[in-house]
């Protein structure tokens, strides 16, 4: 449920790890130090990969001065606080992945230092500060769209972090000022996540008929409509991107959660088997994307349910 990229040379790095062998790691994200989106998108998947070994990666890290090394020990230290923090009931969570967020730091700054033209430190700083720093975060964000200032990951972070209804003014914000093929536009569809997951915790939380209503209808009516034209200013333009297909995957599983099939076969289209886990996960995972790509398949339409 996670290949959502189109990057053969993160695949064959990906292979290397599965061999302990992370020089190849190192040697293609060095190569693009000039090209921040897919530099963002790589240590993104490959610090996923060597979550358990983040260890391993700072010490060696730490024994060079090399930018590759440690923007890659920051972004696994990142992704090992996540797993902690959102796989564990244990009360101890908390403070065990906060320390872990602190592990990478040092390492993110000083690949800042290292190159001084690279948004993607500066982006994963925002993780690092949002829960101790909000002032640290801000400017973390700033300096991201300093160096980059249509990074995809980086504008994505702020969607995660700010309150959710600013961050879907920001996401329509974004929207509007980026191009037709932009994969920027499907970060309104990331904070519409955000605000119906707000809705859903609301229902939860006090169990009244009300409360379950707004949820269910949320993405009806003016929801639906904003996302159908976003989705149509996306495909107008289609343009080669290293986060286009995570882009689709968000515009599938939304239009999935509506149960609007004929508006998600383009975005699954061109997903073709290369699933975001992350996008998925909004909408039920790895069985609401396998159900919408056999519905895909067989073109086969389904009534919404009631609720």
């Amino acid at each position: 449920m996670d290949h959502a990229w189109d990057d053969t040379a993160l695949d064959a790095a990906i292979a290397e790890l599965e061999e302990h062998r992370i020089s190849p790691a190192r040697t293609i994200l060095a190569e693009a130090r000039t090209q921040p989106e897919t530099r963002s998108l790589r240590v993104e998947v490959l610090a996923g990969r060597l979550v358990g070994l983040g260890g391993q990666v700072l010490s060696l890290a730490m024994d060079s001065v090399d930018p590759e090394l440690s923007l890659l020990a920051g972004a696994v230290a990142i992704a090992e606080a996540q797993v902690i923090a959102d796989g564990a009931s244990d009360p101890n969570a908390a403070r065990v992945a906060h320390a872990y967020l602190r592990r990478a730091l040092g390492p993110l700054n000083q690949a800042a230092e290292l190159v001084d033209t690279d948004p993607v430190p500066h982006d994963l700083l925002q993780t690092v500060t949002s829960a101790t720093n909000r002032a640290e975060c801000d400017k973390a964000w700033e300096r991201a769209v300093k160096r980059g200032p249509t990074l995809f990951s980086a504008h994505r972070a702020r969607v995660e972090i700010l309150d959710p209804v600013k961050a879907l003014a920001f996401a329509r914000a974004t929207a509007r000022s980026a191009g037709s093929g932009d994969p920027r536009i499907a970060l309104v569809v990331l904070a519409h996540f955000r605000v119906h997951a707000g809705l859903e915790a609301a229902f939860r939380a006090s169990g009244k008929a009300a409360d379950r209503r707004a949820m269910w209808d949320y993405f009806g009516g003016a929801v639906r409509d904003e996302v159908a034209a976003l989705s149509q200013r996306f495909l107008a333009a289609a343009r080669p991107h290293p986060r286009t297909v995570e882009a689709h995957n968000l515009f599938a599983a939304a239009f999935t959660r509506m149960y609007e099939y004929s508006l998600a076969e383009p975005h699954l289209a061109a997903v073709a088997g290369r699933p975001s886990g992350w996008a998925w996960s909004f909408v039920g995972g790895a069985k609401a994307y396998d159900r919408a790509v056999r519905r895909h398949v067989r073109n086969v339409p389904a009534d919404r349910p009631r609720p």
